[in-house]
């Protein structure tokens, strides 16, 4: 009972603090640390430890989590750490220390480790990505989210496979749920890939407007590279670099596309035609 009221009592905090951010009135560190010596929840631990990250370095942000997770033995602590180092250090070999500690001694939410694990198996560090998937795919205690990207993820690997007709169920599937845009993009690549011209325009339209620029370039980029068309891959990534998309963080081999004399002899030749 005393944890429920001082979880009512820092609902406000927390509201206050997001508002202060979004309106950039003053710092609202202060108060999402308030908000969680209340309640201790793990949301309003993420935010502090960012903040920390920010303000005072990753040093300041690691002994606050552990002070943190000293006294909840949540996940999501540690994988904010991680997060941070792959999100803003591009520091994969940290971001894979920290989630072997939230591994080894976490408790709660265990769940959130599996999109960690995920994008580090796509810059070369000791996780399998298929098997990862696959051990989703296996489980039916999952919050819902996560089994549809686990089906993504497998939609993703038959695409690449060029095993086109399995890769679709998945997305039509998880269409019959919801309207995702990264569905959408694997109907796109299976139409693409078949030639089928009219429905391959019709889904990429829907794309562009549906999905975050930069980012949706980057994905058709590679749809593009899974179809076998490199010079369209190449056209979609200089779309996406006038986002500033971090193309190494989104995909690593066609971060190393970026770095051929091909892409650069393509990307003068467009920039010439203008």
């Amino acid at each position: 009972m005393i944890h429920f009221l001082f979880s009512v009592i820092a609902m406000p905090v927390r509201l206050i603090a997001h508002g202060v951010a979004m309106l950039r009135l003053f710092n609202p560190r202060p108060l999402l640390w308030m908000a969680w010596r209340l309640a201790q929840d793990s949301q309003d631990a993420v935010g502090v430890i960012s903040l920390t990250a920010g303000q005072f370095g990753m040093r300041a942000a690691s002994e606050l989590a552990e002070q943190m997770f000293a006294q909840v033995p949540d996940c999501q602590i540690y994988t904010t750490l991680a997060w941070i180092e792959i999100a803003q250090n591009n520091n994969m070999p940290a971001a894979e220390r920290w989630l072997k500690i939230a591994d080894e001694r976490g408790v709660l939410n265990r769940h959130l480790l599996y999109a960690v694990k995920l994008v580090l198996s796509e810059h070369g560090q000791s996780y399998d990505k298929a098997a990862i998937i696959e051990e989703m795919l296996g489980r039916n205690d999952l919050p819902g989210e996560y089994t549809r990207d686990a089906m993504l993820g497998k939609a993703a690997i038959l695409l690449k496979q060029k095993n086109w007709a399995p890769a679709e169920q998945f997305a039509e599937h998880i269409l019959k749920v919801e309207d995702n845009p990264h569905a959408v993009w694997v109907k796109w690549v299976v139409a693409a890939a078949n030639n089928m011209d009219g429905e391959a325009q019709r889904l990429l339209q829907e794309l562009l407007i549906k999905g975050v620029p930069g980012q949706m370039h980057c994905m058709i980029a590679l749809g593009w590279q899974y179809i076998g068309n490199r010079r369209e891959a190449m056209l979609a990534l200089h779309e996406a670099e006038k986002y500033n998309v971090n193309i190494d963080l989104f995909d690593k081999e066609l971060g190393e596309l970026t770095k051929t004399a091909e892409y650069y002899n393509l990307k003068e030749s467009e920039e010439g035609k203008e």
